[in-house]
């Protein structure tokens, strides 16, 4: 299963890391690399992001560290860097059984999307009162959990509606540029209002 985008302290070797791009790895070096003064995090990629490496921990012919799959090696600026958490399942996530780690937001969100197709009203609500509680959820995600719960039989079902019709205009207008994403979501969120 997938880490998460959380992020938590500082990076030591052999955390799970995420790089920009959204790729991730496992932290092998951090130091200095052949005479730069910018501390560098060593990663081995993952499996599936193998092919995007840049060489097998070494610099200059000087190793750092070794890698599984040859060239599945990178090396970032650790300001670029982020610690990742291990994930669990959205079931376990919902049920809190586990509360410091759960699935990443996007991941959730697509997840609570599909057992709201699926009728699973259940799931779909807990799971978006647990993305609400994110403190940097993005925009669209927020919205689409807003209006789960608009759809929902509970007494503050209009107020969660309006509150994701809200938020979606606002995404809208912040947006650079409105993509048929986007789009089909405000077009879903004034279908419920």
């Amino acid at each position: 299963m997938d880490p998460t985008l959380q992020t938590t302290g500082t990076i030591e070797v052999g955390d799970a890391v995420n790089l920009p791009g959204e790729i991730y790895g496992t932290a092998r070096f951090i130091g200095e690399v052949s005479n730069k003064t910018v501390i560098f995090v060593g990663v081995e990629l993952d499996q599936a992001f193998a092919r995007k490496g840049k060489n097998s921990g070494e610099v200059d012919g000087i190793q750092y560290f070794d890698v599984a799959v040859a060239f599945s090696g990178v090396f970032v600026p650790i300001a670029r860097v982020q610690k990742r958490v291990q994930a669990v399942s959205l079931e376990e996530a919902v049920a809190g059984q586990e509360s410091e780690a759960a699935l990443p937001p996007h991941l959730a969100g697509n997840q609570m999307l599909q057992a709201h197709r699926r009728d699973d009203d259940d799931t779909a609500e807990s799971t978006a009162r647990i993305l609400l509680d994110y403190a940097e959820l993005p925009l669209l995600i927020r919205a689409r959990a807003c209006m789960v719960l608009g759809c929902s039989e509970d007494a503050d079902s209009l107020d969660w509606a309006e509150e994701g019709v809200r938020i979606a205009e606002l995404a809208n207008k912040v947006a650079s540029k409105v993509g048929e994403v986007e789009k089909r979501l405000l077009a879903d969120c004034k279908d419920v209002y």
